[in-house]
């Protein structure tokens, strides 16, 4: 009697493998994520599950059998419209917030359990930014423990130490412009988030001598495209104009969404000015010398120099 009772639990001792495979990491949205079983038996029948963290009951998202290729959904969880089969793993498409957490694949009384966690990027306040303001990076892991990380600047250099994944920086410039990417520790995943900072980037030559008479280029680039911004931010005014006169020698005028023109002019010293759209460049061309300082774009009530 006391043999027939214990013959189950020696069985499941002797067919019943448990593995613990990589920890996977993800950022919402991504296009697929790919699952291995970590498994490999002549069984053909595989079933994939999930739990959420802190639960300790697994939900059947799919199963399959290899040589059919019969499948089956499983019922209460929000992963089957966006879950399938990938040879023997599990492919997820769009990552959702929602889907950190467990997965298992069990084939032939072999289990093997990934755990997926979500990092998650921002920027406060959002991208795009104003040359000179502040703003603040955020990196936040979600669904387990959060391991350290770190800023790396558009370049790829340490921004900062390894750490909660928060960074204050005061006084963006064009410098800070590009993608950002946060960096998991002992591991290789990073974290893109871009940063759009609009300013006019610093003058090569601030100063420039030609002789009376001459055409002269007055450059004014921008370190982004107006075109990708004003959708988030409101033009006020901006333009060119001499430093002693308050009037504007030549002013801009917004399109909508799409971007900035310039205004007509009738002044017979400014040559070229086209009536399309603008994007970063911002230069003039002059037959008339004077003192031209590239003047004001004045973004949400930000005045930019």
């Amino acid at each position: 009697m006391m043999r027939g009772e214990i013959c189950p639990l020696l069985c499941l001792g002797v067919f019943l493998h448990y593995a613990y495979a990589d920890v996977f990491y993800a950022v919402i949205n991504s296009r697929n994520l790919d699952l291995p079983c970590g498994v490999d038996t002549d069984t053909p029948d595989i079933q994939w599950k999930y739990r959420t963290p802190g639960s300790q009951e697994y939900t059947l998202i799919l199963s399959t059998n290899t040589r059919s290729g019969a499948t089956r959904k499983g019922q209460g969880t929000h992963l089957q419209s966006r879950t399938r089969i990938n040879g023997r793993g599990l492919r997820i498409s769009s990552v959702q917030k929602g889907d950190s957490g467990f997965y298992r694949c069990d084939q032939g009384g072999r289990q093997t359990e990934h755990q997926l966690l979500l990092v998650v990027v921002s920027a406060d306040p959002p991208s795009p930014l104003l040359q000179s303001s502040k703003v603040i990076l955020h990196c936040q892991v979600e669904g387990g423990s959060s391991p350290r990380r770190k800023w790396l600047w558009p370049n790829g250099t340490d921004a900062q130490s390894w750490g909660e994944g928060d960074m204050e920086m005061k006084g963006v410039s064009h410098t800070h412009h590009g993608a950002w990417k946060c960096q998991i520790e002992d591991n290789a995943f990073e974290a893109t988030l871009n940063i759009y900072v609009l300013g006019i980037k610093p003058l090569t030559q601030p100063v420039l001598r030609i002789k009376e008479g001459d055409t002269v280029v007055l450059p004014c680039q921008l370190s982004a495209s107006v075109s990708n911004m004003l959708s988030h931010l409101s033009f006020i005014r901006g333009g060119w104009k001499i430093e002693s006169s308050q009037h504007p020698l030549l002013s801009l005028r917004s399109t909508g969404e799409t971007g900035l023109c310039w205004n007509e002019t009738k002044l017979k010293g400014i040559q070229n000015i086209s009536q399309e759209k603008l994007y970063t460049d911002l230069s003039i061309s002059l037959n008339e010398v004077s003192i031209y300082p590239c003047l004001i774009l004045n973004l949400s009530n930000f005045s930019l120099h």
